[in-house]
């Protein structure tokens, strides 16, 4: 099931132009989680492996999204429920509605059901110690995605798995494609880059590093930022708009550069530039 979560995870890279990441070296401060992710991969190998062996094809598996409009996870589940049915399992989606409670309720109604495994994508990244106490007490071998415990908390567990790209990476990648620029960002010349940073949930940890890996690329490489503005856009196409559209109007030819937390949002952000 873990290895099913790689290829999803890879779809979802490629689509978001991955493609970069082999001909790109991270910064410093991501490679330096290089071995930890390695120990980590090898222990989630072997993990997988002993709940591959207890959930037999055909099994039950329940899947728990944070909210079903949320773009990307579209293409997530999307890519996911082809993976596992092709693979002989019988995949139940639900809905969390951006709500915690909701998805604790759908959790423990897949664990009264008696699924053979869940994967959850968490609504909010604080309620990882109760998810994680919930399915050890029924022991269901589960999957997290896409919002990453910590280390701790992880190893509470020992049927549990995290599945997620390495957000300190896509945040560096970002500083790097502005560095690579004509002007490296600076449009006007005088000597700083001036930015507005719109980001998905600041509670999620992956907004967290995305948005402090991007202006990092930027200070490691010796340039000189200024945060014009930073707002909360939830990954939303919508609020991402209405972002950029507020903040062109009212900062115009000062902002140099638009760093957004994901593609989705980014998207309408492109047309008010």
């Amino acid at each position: 099931m873990a290895l099913a979560m790689a290829s999803t995870m890879a779809v979802s890279l490629t689509a978001c132009g991955g493609g970069k990441a082999a001909e790109t070296t991270a910064a410093p401060a991501a490679a330096e989680t290089t071995a930890a992710a390695t120990e980590a991969a090898k222990e989630a190998e072997t993990t997988a492996a002993a709940a591959e062996e207890s959930v037999a094809a055909g099994g039950n598996i329940g899947v728990c999204i944070y909210k079903f409009d949320d773009a990307f996870m579209t293409t997530y589940r999307n890519a996911l429920q082809e993976i596992l049915e092709g693979k002989g399992y019988t995949v139940t989606f639900m809905d969390g509605k951006n709500d915690q409670a909701e998805q604790n309720n759908q959790i423990n109604n897949f664990i009264a059901q008696g699924v053979d495994a869940l994967i959850i994508n968490p609504v909010m990244t604080s309620a990882a110690d109760q998810i994680i106490a919930t399915v050890k007490d029924a022991d269901i071998p589960t999957v997290l995605i896409n919002r990453e415990p910590t280390a701790e908390q992880m190893s509470a567990y020992e049927k549990l798995v995290y599945v997620g790209c390495d957000a300190r990476q896509s945040g560096t990648y970002q500083g790097e494609l502005i560095l690579e620029t004509e002007t490296q960002g600076d449009i006007n010349g005088d000597g700083k880059i001036s930015y507005i940073m719109i980001q998905g949930d600041p509670e999620n940890v992956d907004a967290q590093y995305r948005t402090e890996f991007s202006v990092k690329a930027l200070t490691d490489a010796g340039m000189e930022v200024e945060q014009l503005d930073l707002q909360r856009g939830d990954w939303d196409r919508n609020k991402g708009q209405e972002i950029a559209q507020n903040d062109l109007a009212k900062f115009g030819d000062e902002i140099e550069v638009v760093f957004c937390n994901n593609d989705d949002m980014a998207i309408l952000s492109l047309i008010h530039i």
